[in-house]
């Protein structure tokens, strides 16, 4: 079954449209056979969102470069704000400190894409604006079934995060 499941996760986030990510959400919504087993605890679930959290921080400051274009210099500071906000709930719901700075992987990803010039540049930022909102779906998705993660209050604050992080996918889908 889990692999059945898991295999439903991976269709859903290659075909990149959110109607499938709520069917992802249903079917993997069912009960847990094993009680102990779940697949995130606290630490890695807090640790997962807040690196992704500062990575997106990273590409909308890359956004917000483009001070002669309206629009992306706007979305960048909303989700730079959306950001901000993210953490500060995440680190008052599992009453640790929120974890700071960008790890080896978002340093790398960030230098390839200041490599780029022009329109390659910035095909690729909205690219890794659309990856990032894809992946904290999954992680959300993931941690918010009865397998997810064991605090009832993460795993309800990681559901309830779903809407806001699908309407942002949503309006960094319509980046153009």
């Amino acid at each position: 079954m889990r692999c059945f499941l898991q295999s439903i996760r991976t269709f859903c986030f290659k075909w990149k449209n959110i109607h499938h990510v709520f069917l992802c959400f249903i079917l993997s919504s069912c009960h847990r056979e094993d009680v102990g087993a779940y697949r995130l605890s606290t630490e890695s679930f807090s640790d997962a969102a807040y690196d992704l959290q500062h990575y997106q921080r990273s590409l909308a400051a890359e956004l917000m470069g483009f001070s002669d274009e309206r629009p992306m210099h706007a979305f960048g500071e909303k989700r730079d704000s959306g950001s901000l906000s993210y953490i500060r709930e995440l680190a008052l719901v599992t009453g640790k400190p929120a974890k700071s700075g960008l790890s080896i992987e978002a340093r790398k990803r960030i230098k390839e894409l200041k490599s780029l010039k022009g329109e390659q540049y910035r095909l690729r930022l909205i690219g890794m604006v659309r990856e990032v909102d894809q992946e904290l779906i999954g992680l959300h998705v993931m941690a918010s079934t009865p397998e997810g993660v064991a605090e009832d209050s993460l795993r309800a604050w990681a559901a309830s995060m779903l809407p806001k992080l699908t309407n942002n996918l949503e309006e960094s889908q319509s980046l153009k």
